[in-house]
């Protein structure tokens, strides 16, 4: 009897498994006739194009026959459960009843607690699945392999990696001139960005916005131009897309291209975001938009670096000498008001259609200092050093000595730089952080052996003055010495350099610590973060074909939305790692664990290596020597530091070192001694240079 049960369940199971199957591959072939099992009248499902989107997937779509405003292009549904099925041949009352018997009656039919533990297990290697194919990239024809494996035993695992990933299916894409556009809009990132936070009862938030373009490929003119957002107050994420525009040119107008931007963020400065589960409303303020030249002309409607009156910040008119130059530095400055009424019109090229909403035209688009410093003023004097006029150009044995120095220090730097340092010879290639790097900490060591004194007094004008304003604790203390260093620096380049080299990046360090004052520490309103953020985001992009909706379908599987994992916050808490047994430990500690490496409470990797050794503690620079806690998962954290007892100035002008806390040392002292890491002031570059070092603080690492 119970060999007839067990047959007659599996053939019930295998009919239902067939008319099932049925079903979803009718609506896979985007069969529009539905029909209950119970004997509903047969209906057509259609999409509702003005609260669904829809999203074409670049292997399968095809290209819409006529022009519309708005591309509407039906996919397959992958990832949603129909609601109503297709069914030719429904099971009837009598056959249900039989299979829910046959069911209760089997006992090859298990429905224990195993068999839940089990299905937790799925749901688990399923999540874990997500986090590792969304992590590493992994492209759907390798996850679509690995999930047949998988499914052979785990049953409940989807097929399709789309199911798996949560792609998204559809959305709207608009035709705007030149390309396509597509808005994520801003209130639901905003809303994801107060609901991760662990602050709560958020009153009001404060954002930043970058608009810039982002070429894609060498052989094609295809590019991306996002619009980007990320919170800086009441705590600090990662940016995310607020909307994204495709095409082989730069967006042909500007107010079609911001159009939905603008619309929403007008709604949202005046309402504010509403919270779904609450009365609560989030007010929203704008910090500031931050944009290379280029784009903020574009954004701004106004003339471009290389026009006239190309500076947004002062109304001089720019003089020819072979290019258009700004040699003032004290010209009048450009209001907000005078923007708003167009009191300059040969400023202008257009209206913005930013103007009207609460945002200061002029005042609140700062300066950005990657491009204006780092890939501007630090490429430009480079370059001049190397292939600049006769009067100013070192030589061949500059570029020797250089390059040959900077390859030499790559060992002493520490881990929070990614790229250690190439030689000149690859300057075009160099990155805005490379030049940073070089301007802040390599090139005071470096050039000052290789460079002729009045040039490398000029440079120091520009690396102090940009050391301080790039540091939290000293950027408004100094903020007011350091314009006056910048107005000196840009002042002499005329009787080092030329005339013309009073070019627009060089003009803008007058108006830099302006934005300073205003905003904070350079690191706080420039264009690094996003930058950053550009470079994953084209990656994304894995073919030519429908770059736009690519992008779209990865973000989707990337939970743009999981602010989670992209809010910046201190643990509060210290981490060690590899234990070891064979470094120095006074005699009161030896019960003390070991360690190599330790992650301090602000974030800060500190180890017992060469490059992550020397911390500031207590105004000494130190070496550490060894690493203590008693134990792994204390909170207690010991370092064993040697101090250099000879610490002198490396500079006296344009101001003393030590007040940077930048000094010359020569040799540890060897007395030994335990400082907790909660004394630490700084972590520092250590650089040799003659018989000793050079330390300099890490600018973000300073307390």
């Amino acid at each position: 009897m119970a060999d007839k049960r067990k047959s007659d369940y599996w053939h019930c199971y295998r009919k239902v498994r067939t008319i099932v199957k049925g079903h979803i591959s009718a609506i896979y072939q985007g069969e529009g006739s539905v029909e209950t099992s119970q004997g509903l009248e047969n209906r057509s499902v259609e999409p509702d194009h003005e609260n669904v989107s829809v999203l074409p997937d670049p292997d399968c779509i095809e290209q819409p026959q006529s022009q519309l405003s708005v591309k509407e292009t039906s996919l397959r549904v992958y990832n949603q459960s129909p609601s109503i099925f297709v069914n030719e041949d429904p099971l009837s009352s009598d056959d249900l009843r039989e299979v829910e018997d046959i069911y209760s009656e089997n006992p090859y039919i298990s429905d224990t607690d195993s068999d839940g533990d089990d299905l937790i297990a799925d749901k688990s290697l399923e999540h874990d699945l997500q986090s590792w194919a969304t992590t590493h990239k992994v492209t759907h024809a390798s996850l679509r392999d690995l999930l047949s494996i998988l499914g052979k035993y785990h049953t409940s695992l989807p097929k399709d990696p789309r199911t798996l990933l949560r792609t998204a299916n559809e959305c709207k894409i608009v035709e705007v001139e030149g390309g396509s556009y597509y808005h994520f809009g801003l209130a639901a990132s905003l809303l994801k960005a107060v609901d991760a936070s662990s602050v709560h009862d958020i009153e009001s938030v404060s954002v930043q916005f970058n608009i810039d373009g982002l070429p894609l490929f060498k052989s094609t003119n295809a590019q991306l131009w996002p619009i980007l957002c990320r919170l800086i107050r009441p705590v600090e994420t990662a940016p995310f897309v607020v909307g994204l525009y495709s095409g082989n040119k730069k967006p042909g107008n500007v107010h079609t291209y911001l159009q939905f931007f603008r619309e929403e963020l007008e709604n949202l400065l005046t309402n504010g975001v509403k919270c779904p589960n609450s009365d609560r409303t989030v007010l929203v303020y704008v910090s500031c938009f931050i944009c290379d030249t280029p784009a903020r002309a574009f954004v701004k409607q106004t003339k471009g670096h290389s026009g006239y009156y190309g500076c947004d910040r002062c109304c001089q008119k720019g003089r020819w000498v072979e290019k258009v130059t700004f040699p003032a530095v004290d010209a009048e400055l450009r209001t907000d008001l005078q923007f708003d009424e167009l009191s300059n019109p040969e400023h202008h090229i257009g209206q913005s259609p930013l103007l009207g909403l609460p945002i200061g035209m002029v005042s609140q688009f700062p300066l950005d200092y990657m491009h204006l410093v780092c890939l501007g003023v630090m490429r430009r004097l480079l370059w001049l050093w190397m292939k600049g006029p006769l009067t100013c150009r070192q030589g061949a044995g500059f570029v020797r000595h250089v390059s040959s120095a900077i390859i030499d220090l790559a060992r002493f730097m520490p881990k929070e730089f990614l790229r250690k340092g190439r030689e000149l010879a690859d300057l075009d290639r160099w990155k805005a952080t490379e030049f940073r790097q070089f301007l802040l900490y390599l090139g005071p060591v470096i050039l000052r052996r290789s460079l002729p004194l009045n040039y490398y007094r000029h440079f120091m004008l520009l690396s102090v003055a940009i050391y301080c304003l790039s540091s939290p604790l000293f950027c408004h203390v100094y903020c007011d010495y350091a314009r006056q260093l910048l107005v000196l620096f840009v002042s002499q380049i005329g009787e080092l350099y030329g005339d013309n080299q009073y070019v627009y990046n060089m003009h803008g360090l007058v108006h830099l610590a302006d934005d300073v004052s205003r905003f904070g520490a350079l690191d706080s309103f420039s264009a690094f973060v996003f930058e950053s953020f550009l470079g994953r985001l084209k990656k994304l992009v894995r073919k030519p074909k429908y770059p736009l909706q690519q992008v779209v379908r990865r973000l989707s599987e990337n939970c743009i939305g999981d602010f989670l994992s992209r809010t910046t916050s201190l643990s509060g808490k210290s981490s060690v790692k590899k234990q070891h047994f064979n470094g120095p430990i006074p005699r009161e500690y030896a019960g003390y664990l070991q360690f190599a490496q330790l992650l301090s409470p602000s974030n800060v990797f500190l180890s017992v290596k060469e490059g992550n050794n020397c911390v500031i503690v207590q105004d000494k620079v130190c070496t550490i020597q060894n690493i203590l806690s008693p134990a792994e998962d204390s909170e207690e954290r010991l370092l064993v530091v040697d101090p250099f007892s000879d610490a002198t100035q490396f500079y006296s002008e344009p101001l003393l070192s030590s007040d940077l806390r930048i000094f010359r040392v020569k040799q540890p002292s060897g007395d030994i001694h335990v400082v907790n890491v909660s004394e630490i002031v700084g972590k520092c570059i250590l650089l040799p240079y003659r018989n000793g070092h050079v330390a300099i603080p890490l600018i973000h690492t300073l307390i």
